[in-house]
């Protein structure tokens, strides 16, 4: 019998990801996608491809109860931004993941996979005290681990995605079609990241296949990729010119409207760049493999977006 598997935050990059991974199985997974509105057009193509659509709010604990119920496992990711963050400490990310928590165990889930982020702050020693849509996320996970230790729990962890560089501010084409970068970091830096959209399901099929082996374990779905590299694969897959600027970081933050989500995302960048990946103890990809499943590559992501052919030829229109 397909085992009942819960996502939540089915319409979103990663969820949608390991909701097609799973739908993908049907004779291993039955795929309970919840929704605040089964009717939106992203819902509904997973319906189309067998989904359960359930509707459910992530702030109304008795709607996620009953989604929960009788469900062999749960993926559950969380977006901070999707409050109106206007300053630190106003996210509900971190009550809402404890709560999914929660539901879990008093729903006797047998496998409960959360995508999380690095406890930034404590791994650097308060050196990265800003980020503070990753310290929500990794205030769930220790809660798990120490009030919720009889929880199946396995962690994922994603690097900054490709779409970083699918148009302003980060990447700008002009009007001739060449390519200007810009993060605020040196151009020989490396920072850990991933095609969210291909790679995150296959890789989560498989911490659900393996189980009980990938149980407390953190994966982290990334793989390194020097800035320079990101300059390079641009020029080839496009001919144009493509320049790489180091931005300073004030003007980085005022590029992204100042305020908490420029020091935020400053900071996981400068987080990034000085760990060249999460930082932490987590299962990381061996050759571009994690699980048996081997990552797109940054080239692979660029191909795919700008609808080139191999030969280079095609146009970044599709990525604006």
């Amino acid at each position: 019998m397909a085992k009942v598997i819960v996502v939540v935050g089915a319409t979103g990059r990663q969820g949608g990801s390991v909701a097609r991974a799973l739908l993908a199985e049907p004779e291993k997974y039955h795929v309970r996608a919840i929704t605040r509105d089964p009717s939106k057009p992203k819902a509904q193509e997973l319906s189309k491809l067998g989904a359960e659509l359930v509707q459910a709010d992530l702030r109304d604990r008795a709607s996620i109860e009953r989604a929960f119920q009788g469900a062999y496992g749960v993926f559950a990711v969380t977006d901070y931004w999707a409050q109106k963050i206007t300053d630190f400490g106003q996210s509900d990310e971190a009550e809402i993941g404890i709560m999914l928590a929660d539901v879990a165990k008093a729903a006797n889930v047998r496998h409960f996979v959360y995508s999380t982020l690095p406890a930034a702050n404590e791994i650097s020693k308060g050196k990265y005290d800003k980020i503070e849509h990753w310290e929500t996320k990794a205030k769930v996970k220790k809660y798990i681990q120490e009030r919720l230790s009889d929880l199946p729990t396995t962690y994922v962890e994603l690097g900054a995605y490709f779409d970083l560089f699918a148009g302003p501010p980060f990447k700008v084409e002009a009007e001739n079609g060449d390519i200007t970068i810009s993060l605020p970091l040196p151009e020989n830096s490396t920072i850990p990241m991933v095609w969210a959209d291909k790679d995150t399901g296959p890789v989560v099929e498989r911490i659900f296949a393996n189980y009980p082996d990938t149980l407390g374990k953190t994966y982290a779905i990334c793989q390194p990729v020097k800035l320079a590299d990101v300059k390079a694969v641009f020029e080839k897959v496009t001919g144009k010119k493509v320049t790489y600027i180091a931005i300073n970081r004030d003007d980085f933050i005022r590029s992204l409207g100042g305020g908490v989500v420029g020091y935020d995302l400053l900071g996981n960048m400068e987080y990034f760049a000085e760990y060249e990946g999460m930082g932490g103890d987590e299962v990381t990809a061996q050759n571009g493999e994690i699980l048996g499943y081997k990552l797109s590559s940054f080239e692979d992501w660029v191909r795919n977006a700008t609808g080139s052919k191999p030969d280079g030829s095609g146009s970044l229109s599709m990525v604006q």
